[in-house]
């Protein structure tokens, strides 16, 4: 006697975690110091991907640079988390330095039934939640970093930094309608970009300016809890003192993005972060922050019941910062009371 449909869904979907093959996945991150010297690591499924390393170069005729990076990349968790600063000092030469952090995950989920009793091959929908929240920054190097460095006349202070966060989801299943060559469709994608420049004269006002962007999307829904930062934000300033700096706190809030697939179906999910400083301290200093260490998580979440075989629900913990970390982030005081000075005016 042959069995019912919906019973040999529910077996499948009892059994079907232990019946699959290997997940895919994998975690990556990889940064470039101030030397230009690149190193990265890789974990596969279950497993975290963190790097952080601490670079000095102080071989250019008398002038100092550092760069401090920070990355972690679970795929299981869909976390990334990066920060990468620059901090440059040179008594005379106009070196314009540069460094980056970047950090991604890549796995394979299938949709199973779970207690929802739909049989496979049934259209579903599940919503995505999540948020990308940090701090970028340039500008004016604070003291506690190179400890009194003296400041020449005519003096430039030069720094930017780039931002982005890519995510998106392609169902390996699902074609894109009316377009036979096309591929899998992208069925959500998310992204997220941040710039910051400064350039600033010591001694002149006129010359120096400043620009902060920040935007994402697409908008989703709001959930709730932070109201977000300004989307689409922008500003141009041409009389900014050397002694300033310019900074801005990217949050999207908790956001959610609505899914449709169907029971059985194999998405690839892929998220991406990369943060690029740049700082030049020409009779100077100058320092340019990416602060994303705790940024952006992701999450799958199913009104119906779904399961998801290669996802797992939760936060990947944060990593204690070593002493090395404590005593050099004292130079990202420059995105505190900026931030407050600008919102007074």
């Amino acid at each position: 006697m042959s069995m019912s449909r919906s019973l040999i869904a529910t077996i499948v979907a009892l059994l079907g975690p232990l019946a699959q093959a290997a997940p895919i996945a994998s975690s990556d991150v990889t940064i470039r110091d101030v030397n230009g010297l690149s190193s990265s690591v890789s974990a596969g499924p279950g497993e975290a991907a963190v790097l952080a390393p601490l670079s000095l170069d102080s071989a250019l005729s008398g002038g100092l640079q550092q760069s401090l990076h920070r990355g972690t990349a679970a795929a299981e968790q869909q976390t990334l988390r990066g920060v990468a600063t620059l901090s440059a000092w040179h008594p005379s030469a106009a070196n314009l330095f540069t460094a980056s952090t970047d950090a991604s995950f890549f796995k394979h989920v299938q949709v199973l039934p779970g207690t929802s009793g739909l049989d496979w091959g049934a259209a579903v929908q599940f919503d995505v939640l999540l948020r990308v929240d940090g701090q970028i920054g340039a500008g004016w190097l604070n003291p506690l970093v190179f400890g009194g460095m003296p400041t020449y006349s005519n003096a430039r202070s030069l720094a930017s930094v780039d931002a982005r966060v890519d995510y998106r989801i392609i169902d390996l299943n699902q074609g894109v309608p009316g377009c036979g060559e096309c591929g899998p469709a992208k069925v959500m994608g998310f992204g997220y970009y941040g710039h910051v420049l400064f350039d600033a004269k010591v001694d002149a006002w006129t010359g120096a300016e400043g620009r902060i962007e920040s935007r994402w999307g697409p908008p989703g829904e709001w959930v709730g809890g932070t109201l977000p930062s300004a989307n689409n934000y922008e500003f141009f300033e041409s009389n900014i003192r050397a002694s300033d700096q310019l900074s801005h706190f990217p949050d999207t809030s908790l956001r959610r993005y609505t899914v449709s697939t169907f029971v059985g179906n194999t998405l690839e999910i892929s998220g991406d972060m990369n943060l690029f400083v740049q700082a030049m301290g020409q009779g100077t200093t100058s320092q340019s922050t990416g602060y994303f260490a705790h940024s952006f998580d992701a999450e799958l979440v199913s009104a119906q019941g779904l399961a998801f075989d290669g996802e797992l629900a939760g936060i990947y913990p944060a990593v204690p910062e070593p002493g090395t970390w404590a005593t050099l982030l004292a130079g990202l005081a420059l995105l505190g009371g900026v931030a407050r000075r600008r919102a007074a005016r």
